[in-house]
């Protein structure tokens, strides 16, 4: 096992393997939920790293904002070096504003469409969706947003923001740390 396994707290190497599993079944669409702050970019280094062994081809991880597409590079290529088997050279990080702006110039360039909270936008996802042949969705949206983009079938994976608080993860806001249950 990799330094990188060892370090994935129970819910992440949970969202791991349901991603490996759905990749291995060919499954074209695959949406992972999980709070922010629970450890989503983990998974996504550790999902890029499962691409590049099954030599998926060219990735291109979609972002919301230029601030995630930084934390998303840095997490990729200077955190995770002596960790990750990771083939740099095919994957791009990129925000959707601009891939929306190239989006006829890039058809056919990509195996892989990640979207890093990025598919919080319908119009957006559907249309960058159709870039790679097959599409993962790493999604921070709720689950009635989520229920009506994506198919029950292509969600995998879901930790609630109740899971997370229940198992320590986060703490809930201070709102509902004196209500009674």
């Amino acid at each position: 096992r990799t330094t990188m396994e060892r370090k994935l707290r129970t819910h992440l190497s949970q969202a791991v393997e349901a991603i490996k599993e759905a990749l291995n079944r060919g499954q074209r669409r695959v949406v992972v939920e999980m709070q922010v702050g629970c450890g989503l970019s983990r998974v996504l280094v550790k999902t890029a790293e499962i691409l590049n062994g099954l030599k998926a081809g060219k990735i291109l991880i979609v972002t919301s904002r230029a601030e995630i597409k930084e934390l998303v590079k840095k997490e990729l290529f200077a955190n995770n070096q002596e960790m990750v088997q990771i083939d740099k050279k095919n994957i791009v990080v990129e925000t959707e504003y601009k891939i929306l702006n190239q989006i006829n110039e890039i058809k056919g360039d990509y195996s892989v469409v990640i979207f890093f909270d990025a598919a919080t936008r319908e119009g957006v996802y559907k249309q960058i969706e159709g870039v790679g042949k097959t599409t993962i969705v790493f999604s921070t949206i709720k689950k009635k947003a989520s229920k009506r983009l994506f198919p029950s079938k292509d969600i995998v994976f879901t930790y609630s923001y109740k899971e997370a608080i229940k198992e320590g993860y986060i703490t809930p806001a201070r709102s509902e740390e004196h209500t009674s249950e």
